[in-house]
């Protein structure tokens, strides 16, 4: 019989589980990410997998992450510092501080010409970055190997793609080979579509709705005007207003 991985990438799997094995032994853990919503999503989803794992530990934000910034990271006294979203391309300034912490990096971003031990990053496996794994991705996939006994901690898929997972195999969030990425990305993609496709089908009946009151006002001020029944015609409003609200339910 053939196990599945335990991760969404089996590619990063040993990667995954070594970072996730070294934040265990952590007595605690820094957390640093960056301030955009890739950066934001990433820590989230760190941050509640920490949070499960009983791994106490500290969130700081930055904008770039720069010589100045890592030695400030160095002065903090934690002894394992997690980058979230980036970290990858700094990671010959951060080797600089290897004996003052260690390093934990689940990036996407192009690595610098250097090597450190724990290091979740696609483009050491050959996965595009830029187009198959976000950085929130490749924080999801640190999570998956942080689960504990009492959650797999599937549900954080939901910050990584924006998705409910209430129902993942519509979703595409248990998809844990990556012969059904591709499938996924498309049932991602349908329900995407679906939801502007519906909210703009609502703003289309409310519109409808409107214009039809207007010009049933008007035909029945004009047939005020013309001493007959006023609107005449509203069942072919009513009609039309039905077919509206159906296309848009």
């Amino acid at each position: 019989m053939t196990l599945t991985s335990a991760v969404p990438v089996p590619e990063l799997e040993d990667r995954a589980r070594s970072c996730a094995e070294r934040l265990r032994a952590a007595e605690e853990v820094l957390l640093v990410s960056h301030i955009d919503a890739d950066g934001l999503t990433s820590a989230a989803i760190a941050a509640r997998a920490l949070e499960r794992a009983e791994i106490p530990f500290e969130t700081v934000f930055k904008k770039q992450l720069d010589a100045d910034g890592i030695a400030t990271l160095a002065e903090t006294g934690y002894d394992t510092v997690l980058f979230t979203d980036f970290g990858s391309g700094q990671l010959d300034r951060i080797a600089e501080y290897e004996e003052a912490f260690t390093p934990v990096i689940a990036d996407h971003h192009q690595p610098a010409d250097a090597n450190t031990d724990y290091h979740l990053n696609p483009l050491l496996e050959g996965i595009d970055g830029a187009s198959e794994l976000s950085g929130a991705g490749a924080s999801y996939t640190l999570a998956r190997a942080l689960a504990t006994g009492n959650t797999d901690n599937r549900d954080l898929a939901a910050l990584a793609s924006g998705e409910r997972t209430d129902r993942p195999k519509d979703r595409g969030e248990c998809c844990d080979d990556r012969a059904d990425a591709s499938r996924c990305r498309r049932a991602r993609h349908r329900a995407s579509v679906g939801s502007r496709s519906r909210s703009e089908a609502r703003w289309r009946v409310a519109h409808v709705d409107r214009s039809v009151g207007r010009r049933t006002a008007d035909r029945g001020e004009r047939a005020r005007r013309a001493g007959a029944r006023p609107g005449g015609r509203s069942g072919f409003d009513r009609r039309s207003r039905g077919h509206d609200v159906r296309v848009g339910g």
